[in-house]
């Protein structure tokens, strides 16, 4: 499991942490979600959540409006739906350890 820490003052415009994925071109971010980490599948030939604030000024925007359509869960896949993944799961518990953050306590 590859990841960078991207610890930053601005958690709005950039994850906490990126982990490079199996799958080619993904990648799992975790992101500061109103004092809670949630993490996202993202495909790097588009633009990452952290690069779209002309739609979402802020990743807690994003997922306000993801979590009104589907329950909110600590991990999107990469079309924006709840998902599970053990792997995604330790990686985000990895950065609750780091930033003293939990991970969104939701069911998948």
């Amino acid at each position: 499991m590859a990841y960078t820490n991207q610890l930053s003052v601005n958690a709005m415009a950039s994850p906490l942490a990126t982990m490079i994925t199996e799958h080619t071109n993904w990648v799992f971010n975790a992101y500061d979600y109103h004092g809670q980490i949630v993490g996202l599948v993202e495909d790097t030939n588009y633009l990452q959540l952290f690069e779209m604030t002309q739609y979402f000024p802020t990743s807690a925007a994003y997922f306000d409006w993801r979590f009104s359509i589907h329950r909110p869960t600590p991990m999107l896949n990469v079309y924006g739906k709840p998902c599970y993944n053990d792997e995604y799961l330790n990686f985000l518990f990895s950065v609750s350890v780091q930033t003293g953050l939990t991970v969104l306590n939701r069911h998948f």
